[in-house]
């Protein structure tokens, strides 16, 4: 494989490059099996190639892959919602989803100034 042109956590560590994983495991490109112990996401918890969570994840796609949601909302997203509130401490009763740390921050400091004297936020990832 060329020289890679991303910039990985570690610069100077050369990674296998993932190509497949079932359950637990994780495969290169090479065929080596690795334990997926990484833990780091969210989604990595429930293993790679579940049949029933590639079954919704499908169901999914084939409805709709993506609808920005400064302009729509959606089925999944309302559905989510209500759940999370239902599970939620009283007094929380709504849930605002964000992609990533850079919009993390930011957002959630404002909607909690401009809603409530508390904030609960709830991290799947342990990043912040």
């Amino acid at each position: 494989m060329p020289p890679t042109r991303v910039l990985h956590r570690s610069i100077g560590q050369s990674y296998p490059v993932a190509a497949g994983g079932d359950g637990i495991r994780i495969r290169d490109t090479a065929g080596k099996e690795y334990i997926d112990a990484s833990g780091g996401a969210a989604v990595s918890c429930l293993g790679h190639s579940h049949p029933d969570v590639l079954a919704a994840m499908h169901a999914q796609l084939d409805k709709l892959a993506y609808a920005h949601t400064g302009f729509f909302t959606s089925e999944a997203a309302e559905v989510l919602g209500k759940d999370l509130v239902a599970h939620a401490p009283a007094g929380i009763s709504h849930a605002y989803f964000v992609s990533g740390l850079p919009m993390r921050q930011p957002r959630r400091r404002r909607i909690a100034a401009n809603t409530t004297d508390r904030c609960v936020a709830c991290n799947l990832s342990k990043r912040w």
